[in-house]
């Protein structure tokens, strides 16, 4: 993905209701709505997710409750 695209959901997400940054990635979520188009995020740009990171990102979706697959 392109870095200022990137760079701006990263902007975009942070101002969500309940902004979450875990693992290199921002995730933005919306206590409103369990919409996947809503609720979604993003890694910040510059970083290599790990398969750990992945896994604290899928915790942090469950945590909200949300599910990371969008279902």
């Amino acid at each position: 993905m392109h870095t200022d695209v990137q760079s701006f959901a990263v902007a975009n997400l942070l101002r969500r209701p309940a902004a979450v940054e875990v693992a290199g990635f921002v995730a933005g979520f919306d206590p409103t709505t369990t919409s996947p188009y809503v609720n979604y995020a993003t890694p910040v740009p510059g970083t290599e997710p790990t398969a750990r990171d992945i896994d604290s990102l899928i915790e942090a979706f469950r945590d909200t409750p949300r599910s990371p697959s969008g279902r």
